[in-house]
């Protein structure tokens, strides 16, 4: 090689390390202006290279290179993290057999702070809990990692302030829970005890007209103290499990008009449907009218039966269906413009309350069919 050759070989040996180290510096700039600390541990965990994110938490670059990163998880989680190095070493088999390129881990663990600047919640006051993301590849060169060799690549995030967002919100989450719960348990026991005035008041009238109104008022006031019943002790406080509802309301209609299994029997066939609490309400009380009108006017006198309740979903669209085979409505009578609170009631429940329609027919008995939709 002559003198000139060997030059322009230089000059283009020059060029390219001034290319190399300048590419450096940028890494340097770029990973160092990331609010992550990010490393490179061989799969001894021995640390390789880390940035200078990690000045913050009081250590020197130079003092964690060559050091385990197990040096650096206090005591009490050490044995998650050798579990945690164990997984990894076998993904690593895998890549070296040639079953697999890469694999990826998402772990948190808390990690020993020697610096004095920030606020700690760990017991030993010494470290904060971090969101360790990594990927172990194959990398076959570049200082100052070996030729060929499985590296992981890891991005660690401070979470210390947001675990401890986390668990304020969960702690503020669960007293309003607790002061819902409390809130449903008084009212409940409040409508039991006007439920109970009520009872207690028709007991000491003689004029049937006035008993039968205080009977209707302690129907259709359990059919709504059965919702802060149903709510109390209940996981979710935004939906209702309307069958176990159902059942408390029916059962409470048939002992307030003194009605047994044998005279009238009720079929119920309820989908497993989650109803929102504002719905649940004026549900109740439309099956409370619709079973109480029949309970009264369907079977006179002797005569035996059976009452009817069906619910069931159609798309986004729920279908209730209150029937009865006692003797009917009068074809003559206009039930929509009838001068009985109880339809009245249910009427505008259905309309106003869950914006549906409702529909009467008189085949055999009575049928009301009333269609919502769902409430999201």
């Amino acid at each position: 090689m002559d003198k000139t050759s060997y030059e322009a070989l230089e000059i283009e040996n020059k060029k390219l390390k001034d290319e190399l180290e300048a590419r450096l510096r940028l890494f340097d700039i770029l990973t160092d202006a990331v609010d992550d600390v990010i490393y490179i541990i061989d799969p001894d965990s021995i640390i390789i290279e880390i940035n200078k994110k990690v000045e913050d938490y009081g250590y020197k670059m130079a003092d964690l290179r060559g050091k385990s990163f197990l040096d650096f998880v206090p005591d009490q989680y050490k044995d998650a993290a050798r579990q945690v190095i164990v997984e990894r070493r076998e993904k690593i088999k895998e890549i070296e057999d040639g079953t697999r390129k890469q694999f990826s881990q998402s772990i948190e663990l808390p990690f020993i702070n020697k610096s004095n600047k920030r606020i700690e919640i760990q017991a030993s006051g010494r470290a904060f809990i971090a969101d360790f993301k990594v990927q172990t590849i194959r990398i076959h060169k570049g200082p100052p990692i070996k030729k060929n060799h499985i590296y992981t690549i890891g991005i660690a995030r401070d979470i210390t302030d947001k675990k401890r967002l986390d668990e304020q919100i969960k702690t503020s989450l669960k007293e309003k829970e607790i002061l819902l719960q409390e809130i449903h348990h008084r009212v409940k026991n409040n409508m039991q005890v006007i439920n109970s005035l009520l009872k207690l008041q028709a007991n000491t009238i003689d004029d049937d007209q006035i008993k039968q109104i205080l009977n209707d008022s302690q129907s259709r006031l359990y059919a709504m103290s059965a919702v802060h019943e149903s709510l109390h002790g209940s996981e979710n406080l935004s939906n209702i499990d309307f069958k176990t509802y159902l059942s408390k309301v029916t059962a409470s209609i048939f002992q307030t008009y003194s009605v047994t299994s044998d005279k009238v029997k009720l079929n119920t066939s309820i989908d497993e449907i989650p109803i929102s609490i504002n719905q649940v309400s004026p549900l109740g009380l439309i099956i409370n009218e619709l079973i109480s009108n029949s309970l009264k006017y369907a079977f006179p006198e002797e005569k035996t039966g059976k009452i009817t309740v069906r619910m069931k979903k159609l798309d986004n669209e729920l279908e209730l269906v209150v029937m009865d085979d006692g003797v009917g409505i009068p074809a003559e009578l206009d039930w929509k413009n009838i001068s009985s609170l109880g339809l009245k009631l249910v009427r505008t429940l259905v309309e106003n309350q869950l914006d549906g329609i409702i529909e009467m027919e008189r085949k055999k008995g009575t049928k009301f069919v009333i269609k919502f939709n769902l409430e999201s």
